[in-house]
């Protein structure tokens, strides 16, 4: 009987010895559940973060895009307004006795 006993006594000693392991696995296991929880709650806000600044970005993209558009508008009519200019000098230089007769201020007497 007493070695009966010993060795349910010494197979409850083992048991009791894997569940305090297997317990310090658990409570492992707790800490890094929790630890990734946190991890992934600060992804996410960082990722609301970065897409509202990515929202901005295209805002300001939409915005310089227009700014852009605005100034070719303008670059354009400039050249136009420039070209037309210069016809017109052109014309006027190259009408045959107009307004000259070759003995004014600058021509050769």
């Amino acid at each position: 009987m007493r070695q009966e006993l010993r060795a349910h006594t010494t197979v409850l000693n083992a048991l009791r010895e894997t569940q305090l392991e297997q317990g310090q696995k658990i409570d492992k296991l707790r800490q890094d559940f929790d630890f990734f929880r946190i991890e992934i709650r600060e992804f996410q806000l960082e990722t609301r973060v970065f897409q509202a600044d990515m929202r901005d970005f295209q805002v300001e993209m939409r915005d310089f895009q227009v700014e852009m558009r605005d100034f070719q508008q303008e670059t354009r009519q400039g050249f136009a307004t420039m070209a037309a200019g210069m016809q017109h000098i052109t014309t006027l230089l190259t009408r045959p006795g107009e307004g000259s007769t070759g003995s004014g201020p600058g021509s050769p007497s």
